[in-house]
């Protein structure tokens, strides 16, 4: 894995950022993920980890051209969450939508043990 661009200045060498192909897909998006983050927190020893958990990676936003699904996306949450260290999971990176909303409450599913139905679907109602 090549990348280069590491951050600037006083923030040089504590952020990384990878460029992923066209049509990434569920494995290789876990693989690269999973050995970033590993990599970062055997490094980096955190006493806490912040993760925004953003449905924007997934294949169902018009936004990006992957093939990662809600699955992929859920893997690498955990993987996360498995490294038993304080953990705070942020949603983020699109405005409340179904889609974002539906990733939330499924991943804060997971978090808490709940099993939710099979089609679970929360709709969102616009504030105006």
């Amino acid at each position: 894995m090549a990348f280069q661009d590491v951050g600037y200045g006083k923030g040089q060498y504590y952020s990384v950022n990878m460029p992923l192909s066209d049509g990434i897909d569920n494995e290789m998006y876990e693989y690269v993920f999973k050995k970033i983050v590993q990599e970062a927190k055997d490094k980096f020893q955190p006493d806490a980890i912040v993760l925004l958990a953003s449905p924007s990676i997934l294949a169902s936003e018009r936004i990006n051209t992957f093939n990662v699904t809600l699955k992929g996306h859920t893997s690498c949450v955990k993987f996360v969450k498995n490294m038993n260290l304080p953990l705070l999971v942020l949603g983020g990176g699109l405005p409340a939508t179904t889609k974002a909303v539906n990733l939330w409450t499924h991943l804060t599913s997971k978090f808490v043990g709940v099993k939710l139905s099979d089609g679970t679907v929360f709709a969102v109602k616009r504030m105006r």
